[in-house]
């Protein structure tokens, strides 16, 4: 079992794995400053001083030598070990910043004083952080961490007051109709092609027989936006089990507002320019190009130009829209998600 920090410890750091064969671990940063693990440096292991030997940053994490992990076989048995500081010796922050941990199981309220939930995880993006906002009996709520949202953090009260712009209303945790059609689809297909414990398995005389279906990019369209039209090429009732995909057309000025997937999405240009907003970062995007957006991040696009575009949308999951958070404003659907 990983201990938890005391009290008056932060953490900064967590060990996500062993590298190599002298004692190195991979560290996931929860820190601002990576020059805490300089070498040289004292932290906390399990509340244990260690010395940093040696780091070196790799793109998503640290490597580090800590003396106290002699060798490989101690680094494998530390996954998920935390290391941490004393509180007194954090850096101390303009009067607009907070750390993490004082604003985790934060009370978040409405600016007419409405209880939303507690903050239980906070995300965090190239651009600015994402409040995941919690309640019971509710869908959990997204708050991206902007002065146009964000009116007050009271540390000492534990009460974070927000502008819930349009798009960010909180909605109850009921099934989408979408996803109730597809569970149907699911547990019709299951009935049809289950086999009993008392079946004989037969030779496959007829491969022919496998469904694999030829899908006209014309049919399942669905309503979506003005100007903007999307058909869903993959249907639960074809077979597809595990992913999804979408044709749309698009025309100039039209487009997505900001939101988030909680899964991958990628985007392949057929034709056409789009604007992309990832965060405060704006691309002109064009054909022969694919958008990759990881899950949680904020990303919307705009239709520029002299034509319309045509695009590809894909996701490594079913009904992805039933786990989309739209932080400007949902599709003229929205109800149905």
């Amino acid at each position: 079992m990983t201990p938890e920090p005391a009290d008056d410890q932060v953490v900064v750091g967590v060990v996500t794995g062993a590298f190599g064969l002298n004692g190195d671990v991979k560290i996931e940063l929860h820190t601002p400053s990576p020059e805490r693990f300089s070498p040289g440096n004292q932290l906390l292991l399990d509340g244990q001083p260690t010395i940093v030997e040696r780091m070196r940053a790799e793109r998503n994490h640290l490597v580090v030598k800590l003396d106290l992990i002699p060798d490989r076989d101690k680094a494998e048995s530390l996954g998920g070990h935390l290391l941490t500081i004393p509180e007194e010796k954090l850096n101390p922050l303009p009067d607009d910043q907070f750390y993490h941990f004082e604003l985790l199981e934060m009370s978040v309220y409405s600016d007419d004083d409405v209880l939303l939930g507690a903050i239980s995880e906070i995300i965090t993006t190239p651009g600015n952080d994402v409040y995941v906002v919690q309640k019971a009996g509710f869908r959990d709520l997204l708050l991206p961490a902007l002065a146009s949202v964000v009116l007050d953090v009271d540390v000492a009260r534990k009460r974070m007051t927000v502008r819930l712009l349009e798009g960010l209303e909180q909605v109850e945790a009921t099934i989408s109709k979408r996803k109730r059609r597809a569970e149907r689809r699911r547990a019709n297909i299951a009935k049809a092609t289950s086999v009993s414990e008392t079946d004989t398995a037969q030779p496959n005389t007829n491969p022919g027989g496998l469904r694999m279906p030829i899908v006209s990019h014309s049919e399942n369209e669905v309503p979506w936006r003005p100007n903007y039209r999307k058909w869903d090429i993959t249907q639960s009732d074809d077979g597809t089990t595990s992913s999804s995909m979408a044709y749309s057309v698009i025309g100039v000025g039209a487009g997505a507002p900001l939101h988030t997937h909680e899964a991958d999405e990628l985007i392949v240009v057929l034709e056409g320019v789009l604007e992309v907003r990832i965060n405060d970062e704006i691309h002109q995007v064009g054909p022969d190009h694919t958008i990759v957006v990881p899950p949680n991040v904020p990303h919307g696009f705009t239709i520029v130009g002299d034509s319309d575009a045509r695009i590809l949308g894909f996701f490594p999951i079913q009904d992805p829209f039933h786990h989309t958070h739209y932080l400007e404003g949902g599709p003229a659907n929205q109800n149905e998600e």
